[in-house]
């Protein structure tokens, strides 16, 4: 199966269709020694293989990983491997979660191309190019960060309540520049600019994601609030 994410594209089965499909499907009867998947070798001693796994084979497969990384329920795990290569997943995804481990992960930020950049402001997000220096990693291996805003506060099932929010939101606002002081990311709402950077959030994304009710009433208690996005406030 050739799963496309994005545009469609012939002889491929888009996104789109996955998540048109009913959730619950009939399970196929099968037997341990079909086949499960074909994947290459890593090539790292000669030229890469097709390697033919079942459905008895491939979980042994992280059976014995799990074995050999001894991992344990609680340890934290970190994998160096590139996630171009199979082990990427075997140890960073099976054998962790089947010993119960907690992954620890690297991670770099990417530029996007200047055309991927342009269908972004083109779909009406806001960009934003953050020096690499406002973050705690070291190294993120790019000049520049770009980012796209996205608001505090957004919908969390109403787990959090409308006062809680908004008062959660005031004290952050209101210790923002020493929370910069611990923490460089903080920078872009320090300095009174909390407010705008939430308007600014909301007018990329306030009809993608539900917003807090909490949210709503902090954004029209600082006079940037929209009438737009009331239909959209999470009930």
């Amino acid at each position: 199966m050739k799963i496309a994410v994005g545009e469609d594209r012939a002889g491929w089965l888009s996104t789109h269709a996955i998540s048109a499909c009913r959730e619950h499907a009939e399970a196929e009867k099968i037997r341990s020694t079909d086949t499960l998947l074909i994947f290459f070798t890593s090539g790292t001693t000669g030229l890469p293989k097709m390697v033919v796994h079942t459905h008895a084979s491939y979980p042994i497969g992280h059976l014995s990983t799990m074995y050999w990384l001894g991992l344990r329920p609680g340890d934290v795990h970190l994998n160096v491997s590139s996630p171009g290569w199979a082990k990427h997943a075997w140890s960073c995804v099976f054998a962790p979660w089947i010993a119960e481990a907690t992954l620890a992960v690297d991670w770099a930020a990417l530029d996007p191309s200047p055309d991927e950049l342009a269908k972004l402001k083109a779909a009406g997000f806001s960009i934003e190019e953050v020096d690499p220096a406002n973050f705690h990693k070291k190294e993120l291996y790019v000049r520049k960060v770009t980012l796209l805003p996205f608001y505090w506060g957004f919908d969390l099932g109403r787990v959090v309540s409308t006062d809680e929010m908004y008062k959660m939101l005031t004290v952050i606002e209101a210790h923002a520049d020493e929370l910069a002081k611990l923490d460089p990311s903080f920078r872009q709402i320090s300095g009174g600019h909390m407010a705008a950077f939430e308007k600014q959030a909301l007018e990329s994304t306030w009809n993608l994601v539900p917003i807090h009710p909490g949210l709503a009433q902090y954004m029209k208690a600082r006079g940037v609030g929209d009438s737009k996005w009331d239909a959209n406030v999470a009930q």
